[in-house]
């Protein structure tokens, strides 16, 4: 388990994401849970120095966005299922996801909820939770909290809930 609070910890909370979603390229989850009161096309893979460009040839040189590591993860054969708030923001980050959802069908999944506040990613092997949105402020700004866990009982515990509380949004594929 780790603790991580922002701004202090901007840095290790960066690399902390570098961290996941490189994980999740090299080894997608199946699904991997991205939820979030709001999301941006934030870069959360620093290829500054190509050391990167093993996993995906067609990352640039230099900042890799949250939408070009999607497009790995599923072109990989992974899954992943976004949880957001309904606000504008996020009705733009995912109309950016809609070619990925045309070329990769029943790969991605999003929803919705005019209420919906959780927040975290959880993979098959971890679960970060906090008060951190994915953005550029919620990342680098904001005084935010996080826990990474990988603890094999929480995770399975974390996936199993998500799984059956939103199973109907997503059609039963999850």
């Amino acid at each position: 388990m780790r603790d991580l609070t922002g701004p202090l910890q901007a840095t290790a909370i960066a690399d902390l994401m570098q961290s996941i979603f490189v994980a999740e390229a090299l080894a997608p989850s199946d699904p991997l849970w991205i939820l979030s009161g709001w999301i941006s096309n934030i870069p959360v893979i620093d290829n500054g120095a190509r050391e990167f460009g093993v996993i995906d040839p067609d990352w640039p040189t230099g900042k890799v966005s949250l939408t070009q590591v999607f497009r790995t993860i599923v072109s990989k054969g992974g899954r992943i299922a976004l949880v957001l708030r309904d606000v504008e923001q996020n009705h733009r980050f995912v109309g950016r996801l809609s070619s990925l959802t045309r070329e990769f069908p029943n790969q991605l999944w999003w929803t919705l909820g005019e209420y919906e506040h959780q927040k975290g990613i959880v993979g098959r092997n971890f679960d970060l939770e906090g008060s951190m949105n994915f953005t550029f402020h919620g990342i680098t700004i904001n005084g935010e909290h996080l826990i990474y866990r990988t603890a094999p009982d929480i995770v399975a515990g974390r996936r199993l809930v998500l799984a059956t509380q939103w199973q109907d949004a997503f059609d039963g594929d999850l």
